[in-house]
């Protein structure tokens, strides 16, 4: 019988793949353990970011990875841009995720990761 995490790493696999399936502004474009531990999306959406000279540039998808440490769920997910963006909330090494880090003071929004509402609570 599987561990209460890996039985929740299948459940949250599931329930992203249904929820993503034929939405084309989000997609799971990788995976990475099994079930799978770390993920990366692709947001296929307009976007700014800041080219090596300075200028501020358009973008049209950005790439999210997501890890779901072994502390997962007790702990957040470990959240990183794996292509330059222009916005408060994210950085080279990390992503606010207001929800689960009330502390944050870069964090203005509830959330800016597309994940069921069970993967953002901890237990």
């Amino acid at each position: 019988m599987p561990s209460p995490r890996t039985r929740r790493l299948l459940l949250d696999h599931q329930t992203l793949t249904s929820r993503l399936a034929g939405w084309p502004l989000i997609q799971i474009s990788g995976t990475a353990g099994m079930p799978p531990e770390i993920y990366r999306f692709t947001y296929n959406l307009r976007g700014l970011y800041v080219a090596p000279g300075g200028e501020i540039l358009e973008r049209q998808a950005h790439v999210l990875e997501v890890n779901l440490s072994l502390g997962y769920p007790r702990r957040a997910p470990q959240c990183r841009m794996l292509t330059p963006v222009f916005h408060p909330n994210f950085d080279d090494a990390m992503v606010c995720i207001g929800a689960m880090q009330p502390k944050c003071s870069q964090c203005d929004t509830q959330g800016v990761v597309p994940f069921p509402p069970s993967l953002l609570q901890p237990i």
